[in-house]
């Protein structure tokens, strides 16, 4: 047992020793992406959410990608919930802030929504919410350490704005804070340089 966990002590510091780079990893023709269960925290609400997420990045330049980001709603983890359905696609550029194996992003999504409000929400009956389409756009930050040439490790931290109209209490704001963190691929398209 002590053996295997000496094994598994070396490998993973022989993966972070090989990050090490002078210069950044993550440049022109990466692609990456990553996958995770996600909690959302609601701010206008005391409930959490849970999402499966993912993100998809490819990078134009050495310091820009464009990131399309997926947020499929598994449900709420409270009872009385608010929404029966709210997941997510979003789409747009973010910047990257680089040094060796580590990487920091930020970037401005706009996106769509598909959400429905739970039928018990504000004594509504289940006809009376329907399923919407609606825009949102999200801020989204993240940091990122490659720790080999085809995995890497995440955390992200996601705010969605979007706003349900004619809710039976009136316009509901659903802005909600996505936080996601785990392990993740890359390869890469073309040679740096």
């Amino acid at each position: 047992m002590v053996t295997r966990a000496c094994s598994l002590i070396a490998v993973g510091l022989s993966l972070v020793a090989s990050a090490q780079h002078t210069e950044p990893f993550a440049a022109r023709g990466l692609v990456s992406g990553s996958a995770s269960i996600a909690p959302g925290f609601m701010r206008n609400a005391p409930l959490t959410n849970t999402y499966l997420t993912g993100d998809l990045n490819y990078f134009l330049e050495d310091r820009i990608s464009l990131c399309g980001s997926g947020a499929w709603f598994v449900g709420g983890q409270e009872q009385g919930t608010i929404l029966k359905q709210n997941s997510r696609l979003s789409f747009g550029p973010v910047y990257h802030w680089t040094k060796g194996g580590l990487d920091v992003g930020l970037g401005l999504m706009p996106g769509v929504s598909l959400t429905q409000l739970d039928p018990m929400y504000g004594g509504a009956e289940a006809t009376a919410t329907p399923l919407k389409v609606l825009p949102n756009v999200s801020l989204t930050g993240g940091v990122t350490y490659y720790v080999w040439k085809y995995m890497h490790f995440f955390a992200n931290a996601r705010y969605a704005h979007a706003q349900y109209a004619a809710a039976p209490t009136g316009a509901l704001s659903l802005d909600e804070l996505v936080v996601s963190a785990g392990l993740g691929w890359q390869v890469r398209l073309r040679k740096k340089g």
